[in-house]
This record gives C-alpha cells, sequence and structure tokens, in this order.
C-alpha cells in the first residue's frame, strides 16, 4: 500500500490538479496504520464494514470532485506511472 501511494502521488499530471481518495473497506491487514503516514496528501474514507470492491468503488466515486477519475487497486494492477499519458490521451 505505501509503495502504491507514492507512486501515485508523484505521478505528474500537470496541468491538472491531483486529488487522491483512499477506501479503506474494512481493512485488517495493517492498512490504516499506514494511511496515517499519508493523510495529509489523501482524502481517507473507512468503511465500518466489508462491502467489495464495488461499494468502495461507489463509496470514492461520490467523493470524488474531478473530471477524469483513474481507479487504482492497491494490487498495483496498473501502473500509476502511466496515469499522465492516459489523461493526455483523454484530453486531446
Amino acid at each position: 500500500m505505501a509503495e502504491l501511494l507514492k507512486r501515485v502521488l508523484s505521478a505528474d499530471i500537470s496541468p491538472w490538479t491531483k486529488e487522491v481518495i483512499v477506501v479503506d473497506d474494512a481493512s485488517t491487514d495493517g492498512t490504516p496504520g499506514i494511511l496515517k503516514g499519508f493523510r495529509k496528501s489523501l482524502k481517507v474514507i473507512r468503511l465500518d464494514e466489508n462491502g467489495g470492491k464495488g461499494t468502495a468503488v461507489r463509496r470514492g466515486l461520490s467523493e470524488a470532485l474531478g473530471d477524469y477519475i483513474v481507479i487504482q487497486d492497491a494490487d498495483l494492477e496498473y501502473d500509476p506511472v502511466d496515469i499522465p499519458a492516459l489523461l493526455k490521451k483523454l484530453d486531446s
């Protein structure tokens, strides 16, 4: 989780503004402790019950303010280094 957050936060998406929302779906693996170190850089939503990925995504989307939204799983299925290129394609 910490590596993912470092990569997402370091991705340069200028000229856009970055809003990072993390939905903790009632994790029991130490995620809350990891997130404490990043509190100033992101918005954390902690769910009291595990509702699954769909519930977490819907909750995160309901809080998002941006024009574009990138959903990133903590398992690094997608590399955050690709986010700037994706946004440039969408905006061209």
